[in-house]
């Protein structure tokens, strides 16, 4: 029997589960179990069958038991793989391809799509036996600082022109729909406009049934964060949409169905980085954009921009950069769930950066703090909102190490943002969606604000 996972919160479990102690507990568990199982996970995808390509790869030796053992858990993953493959295969013709389905027929096959998917990326849990072992957490590439001026030393003093949307947006595909508990869902697919990208993109669409022109906002994840592709996770999309917003659930670059074999979902924002961190950023602000203009097209709402953690840092990217887009590219509101003021604060400083050793990694490599600096400093923030700061909401944890709280904080202070759109909770950066959960008042917040610029 599944867990209703916001029901669940909504009792007295949850008031234990936004206390400060879940934080500490949940950053040592991505350290010494979800990012370790992860990276055996994703080298078990390069191996296949392979046990020797496995630990290679790993740079493990094993005894003979262990390798029997992991010959059975190979083949148990790879199963659970194609089984996964086979249902987004029939997913794909149905959704996009123009296989005739009905509505039930649809709606059924969404929710294989989801439970085999999330079964794949379950597996991680077979590979248990080995986090004794030492396991990297992360696939690394030695990026030098040539590597990167290479490709942005030309616009460290001029970054516009990374940020600019095209003249002719990229055509965006729309799927075929389902309704779900009075929403109807369906899915939006184009090429990213950022050529060192070039995949395709894909977003989530959440419209509520019956709402006339409703305001909409364009929403991103944190980092590993795969809301398409594991079951039960906490969505502020269903309670926006049930305020009446059309919600745009994107995916970020090397994330979800834009994550590359052999790389757990938003394994290469961190593995290349700062050059793969440049590419995550300056193609998901170029993304939005085209985002933006396909909901402009919907009709007169107005279309608004936000995310959490490093979704978050997107859009306060995006509406930095949006003053120098047309103006019906310009978002007309924001809402941020833990957000730093600058990204290079959480990619270097924060506690998840720090557990992977990203400073100690980079400087191996030639980096220095001016040289981060230099290229990092392309992200951050110089202007002002673009936005009425009426029409921005911030959710922020005063533990939240991070995405610095310190640093989040100055920036409302900097855009004087209402206190009334201030909400500040004693929790971490894990714990706050937990609280937000619990309590959607920002969410309902941000959606009235929506709904009076309408």
């Amino acid at each position: 029997m599944e867990i209703d996972i916001r029901r669940f919160l909504a009792g007295p479990v949850g008031v234990v589960a936004t206390w400060r102690w879940l934080d500490r507990l949940t950053i040592t568990a991505l350290k010494h179990i979800f990012f370790p199982s992860s990276r055996l996970w994703a080298s078990a995808e390069t191996a296949d069958l392979d046990s020797a390509l496995f630990c290679a790869d790993l740079g493990l030796q094993l005894g003979s038991r262990q390798m029997r053992r992991l010959d059975r858990v190979l083949a148990q993953t790879a199963e659970r793989r194609a089984r996964a493959q086979r249902v987004d295969e029939a997913w794909e013709a149905v959704f996009f391809g123009g296989r005739e389905a009905s509505q039930a027929a649809r709606a059924k096959l969404e929710v294989e799509r989801l439970r085999l998917r999330h079964d794949y990326n379950s597996a991680r849990a077979l590979f248990r036996f080995l986090l004794l072992e030492d396991v990297p957490l992360v696939k690394r590439r030695r990026v030098e600082p040539r590597d990167v001026e290479a490709v942005f030393g030309h616009a460290v003093d001029d970054p516009v022109a990374l940020f600019r949307p095209d003249r002719v947006a990229p055509e965006v595909s729309r799927s075929q729909a389902i309704e779900i508990a009075g929403t109807r869902q369906y899915w939006l697919r184009f090429t990213s406009p950022y050529p060192r990208l070039a995949d395709q993109v894909y977003a989530r669409v959440y419209e509520p049934i019956g709402v006339e022109d409703p305001p909409t906002v364009v929403l991103g994840h944190g980092i590993c964060v795969e809301f398409d592709h594991w079951k039960g996770l906490l969505d502020e999309a269903s309670v926006l949409c049930s305020q009446g917003m059309r919600v745009v659930r994107c995916e970020a670059p090397y994330h979800g169905r834009r994550r590359q074999i052999g790389y757990y979902g938003g394994e290469r924002v961190i593995a290349d980085s700062p050059l793969s961190s440049l590419d995550t950023f300056i193609g998901a602000v170029r993304e939005r954009a085209v985002l933006i203009d396909w909901c402009r097209r919907q009709g007169a709402g107005p279309v608004a921009i936000g995310g959490s953690s490093l979704g978050a840092m997107m859009a306060l990217l995006t509406v930095e950069s949006s003053h120098d887009w047309p103006a019906a590219l310009r978002p007309d509101g924001l809402i941020m769930i833990t957000q730093c003021e600058r990204p290079i604060e959480g990619l270097l400083g924060g506690s998840i950066a720090k557990m992977f050793r990203s400073e100690e990694t980079n400087r191996t490599a030639g980096w220095n703090d001016a040289l981060m600096q230099r290229y990092l400093g392309i992200l951050e923030p110089k202007r002002g909102p673009v936005m009425p700061a009426e029409r921005i909401v911030s959710i922020l944890g005063q533990y939240d190490t991070a995405t610095p709280f310190l640093s989040g904080r100055a920036l409302l202070s900097r855009w004087q943002v209402p206190e009334e759109n201030t909400f500040i909770w004693p929790c971490g950066h894990f714990t706050v969606p937990i609280r937000l959960s619990r309590d959607p008042a920002p969410l309902r917040r941000f959606a009235g604000l929506m709904a009076q610029a309408a």
